[in-house]
């Protein structure tokens, strides 16, 4: 899939996404990744989703001090509370943390997550939607076959066709 189609213009994101993508990268510093990863932004549409946004800083210096950006945007979470603990469950027990990265807070994002990008962003357009919405970032995930993030929000029983679904039906718009 191309890289390309402005993929970075900010104007393409909805607060949620650009929500995501913030907490991604303290994730990914976090657990001392030099570049953020499919399992970082996950993690990132769970706290999202669920509205936690705080826990994505909880082990790190910045515990309990999220920017005041980060207030959660009101919507219907698409994940149920159970699921989403799963899942968190599941990645950490997959992408264990280690030391803290030191450097820039902004992170490259990896090739892979450029990818999911991409797509989520194909998935947009598809619906016709004017903004990158988190459940595009979910079902672009899920369309990665080979990642590991699929197979874990596969085996948690989250299907692809279930979260076109809910976008089709408007339950990315909140």
């Amino acid at each position: 899939m191309p890289l390309g189609f402005r993929l970075w213009s900010v104007g393409i994101y909805s607060k949620r996404f650009r929500q995501i993508l913030f907490v991604a990268r303290v994730i990914a510093r976090q657990r001392g990744a030099d570049a953020v990863d499919v399992a970082d932004m996950l993690l990132g549409l769970i706290w999202e989703d669920q509205q936690r946004l705080d826990d994505a800083f909880s082990g790190s210096a910045q515990r309990g001090r999220s920017p005041g950006s980060l207030k959660a945007v009101d919507h219907v979470p698409f994940l149920a509370p159970i699921v989403s603990a799963d899942l968190v469950r599941r990645i950490e027990e997959r992408f264990p943390r280690s030391e803290h990265f030191v450097g820039a807070i902004d992170l490259p994002m990896s090739t892979r997550v450029k990818e999911v990008l991409a797509g989520a962003g194909a998935i947009m357009r598809h619906h016709k939607r004017r903004k990158i919405e988190p459940l595009h970032l979910l079902a672009a995930m899920l369309a990665e076959e080979s990642g590991q993030s699929a197979e874990i929000l596969q085996a948690a029983g989250i299907t692809e066709e279930a979260v076109r679904q809910a976008i089709v039906t408007g339950g990315d718009t909140q």
